[in-house]
């Protein structure tokens, strides 16, 4: 799957002990190393890993939609490790940058940030979801519908590769959710 020392490199610049999660909010403080190797098992090559390593982050970062201040260090993460090789992309990273993108939290800041990240690699999920048939592909395309119908130039540019032929297996998706007029 992702090279693991290109992932490494980029969670050795995350300051693990200071990140602010639902768990060291309410409760006593987890080891740090613990979500990292969370976020490194969710581009393992084993499906239970992977699992395993979703839950971990989805239970610390988001929970229940409300985004904590973690999740901005885990999205620009997730989508620096996207970035170089977007056909490796896991369902399960994916999920986990659907739920960050359609969190929410009470100052705004996290999820703004978070739209500027997926904002970043929008052609990398256009990829995801052109070369695909399976659930990775589904996630794409999710994350693609959700924050179009609120951002005009995502919408744009999700219009403008539908035309360019990408993106054609979704035309009923992207009709019912109002990317496509």
């Amino acid at each position: 799957m992702f090279e693991r020392s290109f992932i490494e490199t980029h969670l050795d610049s995350v300051n693990w002990w200071s990140l602010e999660t639902c768990q060291t909010k309410y409760a006593p403080r987890e080891e740090p190393h613990d979500l990292r190797a969370a976020f490194l098992n969710l581009f393992s090559p084993d499906p239970a890993l992977r699992k395993a390593g979703h839950g971990k982050l989805e239970n610390n970062i988001v929970v229940q939609g409300y985004l904590y201040p973690a999740s901005r260090e885990i999205m620009s993460v997730l989508c620096a490790a996207i970035r170089p090789s977007p056909m490796q992309a896991t369902a399960e990273a994916l999920d986990l940058l659907f739920e960050l993108a359609a969190g929410h939290e009470e100052t705004g800041d996290i999820a703004a940030l978070c739209l500027e990240e997926i904002l970043s690699i929008k052609s990398h999920l256009v990829a995801i979801a052109d070369q695909n048939q399976d659930e990775t592909a589904r996630l794409a395309i999710d994350i693609l519908a959700f924050h179009s119908a609120e951002v005009s130039s995502l919408r744009e540019f999700v219009r403008r590769e539908f035309e360019s032929g990408k993106l054609v297996a979704y035309e009923a998706r992207l009709r019912e959710d109002g990317v496509l007029a």
